[in-house]
């Protein structure tokens, strides 16, 4: 490896390792998810960050329900990871989405309450 390549190496390397430090680092001004899980736990209970049998977490579980709680844009996998987390714990799938602005989610909202409606899921809308 020359001296060249060598110093590329390096630099991606540390730019990498940035990259996943300051990534989920909290912005001024704006909440992070688990800021929604907290608020959203105050309001209707629960138990925040359940552990579950592999490894998994739970954003909140009731005695009703399994919550995933993500921004709109990822309701897909919110309704995936709810599903899991019913299986594993017996409980009906919830579905919490996080608005940024209602327009710019609109579609998410549209497809997520189709999905929730279709397989019998909670679907719960928290604005910012």
């Amino acid at each position: 490896m020359t001296n060249r390549t060598a110093v590329i190496v390096v630099g991606l390397t540390i730019s990498l390792i940035a990259v996943f430090l300051l990534h989920g680092e909290e912005v001024p001004g704006h909440k992070m998810e688990m800021d929604y899980v907290n608020d959203i736990a105050k309001k209707i209970g629960g138990e925040k960050e359940v552990v579950l049998w592999d490894k998994t977490r739970c954003d909140l579980l009731t005695n009703d329900y399994a919550y995933e709680v993500d921004y709109a844009p990822k309701w897909a996998e919110a309704i995936g990871q709810a599903q899991w987390y019913s299986i594993v714990t017996g409980k009906k799938p919830g579905v919490i989405l996080i608005l940024d602005n209602l327009e710019d989610d609109r579609r998410h909202i549209l497809r997520c309450q189709a999905v929730c409606a279709k397989l019998s899921m909670k679907l719960m809308i928290w604005e910012k």
